[in-house]
């Protein structure tokens, strides 16, 4: 598996150690791996249904990096739907970030971790 590493934003990092702690509790695999699966899976949706997606701004730099041993060919895939939507990578690691939490956080721990200000537009082409 490639080691990777990547740049995010400071909003996305509390979720993610979050994950990683709440991971190791229960015992289960929750992490880049599952987060980039999902993401994957929903991007390869709204291509499907010929959609855009529009990323939020970004306020001050990604300083934030971090790095994970990712399943062989998804870092690249993920690569080739940042490049057809023209994202930025990390405005599409973001999203898949975003697409997990949306789906897996109760509305409480999507609340404290201000998930749903993370706004992201998917429109019809």
């Amino acid at each position: 598996m490639p080691f990777k590493t990547f740049a995010i934003r400071n909003e996305a990092i509390l979720p993610i150690h979050y994950l990683r702690g709440l991971s190791k509790l229960k015992g289960q695999e929750m992490g880049w791996n599952e987060i980039f699966g999902k993401g994957l899976k929903e991007v390869e949706n709204i291509k499907e249904r010929n959609h855009k997606i529009i990323a939020p701004p970004t306020t001050g730099v990604r300083k934030e990096r971090m790095g994970h041993d990712f399943k062989d060919g998804v870092f690249d895939e993920m690569k080739r739907y940042a490049k057809h939507y023209g994202l930025k990578q990390a405005d599409m690691i973001e999203l898949f970030a975003w697409i997990y939490f949306s789906s897996e956080f109760t509305e409480r721990e999507k609340e404290f971790f201000k998930i749903n200000e993370w706004i992201y537009y998917v429109e019809e082409l």
